[in-house]
């Protein structure tokens, strides 16, 4: 009886990717709230 072997999913990533990626989340989710939440931004600012 032969052994099966398990492939193993290397993932190579460099840290520039994984950089430019949470980068880009971080974008987006800044994009995102910022639209969600705009009328309570326009509430909250304050006059000098």
């Amino acid at each position: 009886m032969k052994k099966r072997k398990h492939k193993k999913y290397k993932i190579h990533i460099s840290l520039m990717e994984l950089l430019t990626f949470g980068i880009f989340l971080l974008a987006l989710l800044t994009f995102v709230f910022t639209f969600c939440k705009q009328p309570y931004i326009a509430k909250a600012t304050l006059v000098l």
